[in-house]
């Protein structure tokens, strides 16, 4: 029986566990998938650099991007949202989960879902829906998660990455209450 958890606003404080959890999970999930250069420049160093400079963003009251945290004993997984940042997606899909990572041994367990819901209200609350994901396309078992839940694919594009590349898949929500 999996472990109860709660679902809360990221506050600034929270910038190591959540580069904790994004390291281990790029780790675990994106060896072998991405330039091997990607994997060793994603230290919990310059994660937890980039969550406080993010996390002090936030705080601002016109920032219209979040970062919720899931924890029980420790954090265990986030998600951040906001505005649309590809410019030719912006008219049709004005919301953008931005990432969603669940720590490698709270995967499985419904907090990746949880998450999803509470990111999906904020962005309907904040008049971003309908929205959008990017997922690395060679990520199946995410894109898999993600179908089940309606997201709807939209389109692929190759990353640059120093001189290398990867592709990465968007995925859609028409109606972000399929993710309520």
């Amino acid at each position: 029986m999996p472990r109860s958890f709660t679902i809360r606003p990221a506050r600034f404080g929270d910038a190591r566990a959540l580069a904790r959890v994004q390291v281990a999970a790029w780790h675990a999930t994106y060896t072998g998938m991405v330039p091997a250069t990607m994997i060793e420049t994603t230290t919990l160093e310059r994660k937890q650099e980039l969550w406080s400079r993010l996390l002090t963003q936030e705080e601002a009251p016109a920032n219209p991007c979040r970062t919720l945290l899931c924890e029980s004993t420790r954090v265990e997984g986030f998600i951040r949202i906001g505005p649309q940042r590809t410019e030719r997606h912006k008219a049709n899909w004005p919301g953008e989960i931005e990432c969603l990572y669940i720590a490698p041994g709270a995967q499985g367990q419904g907090r990746g879902r949880a998450l999803l819901a509470a990111g999906a209200a904020l962005l309907q609350r904040a008049g971003l829906a309908p929205a959008t994901l990017w997922v690395m396309s060679a990520n199946t078992r995410a894109r898999a998660f993600y179908e089940k839940l309606g997201g709807i694919y939209l389109e692929e594009q190759r990353v640059p990455v120093h001189d290398e590349s990867f592709d990465e898949v968007a995925y859609s929500w028409r109606d972000l209450s399929a993710l309520l």
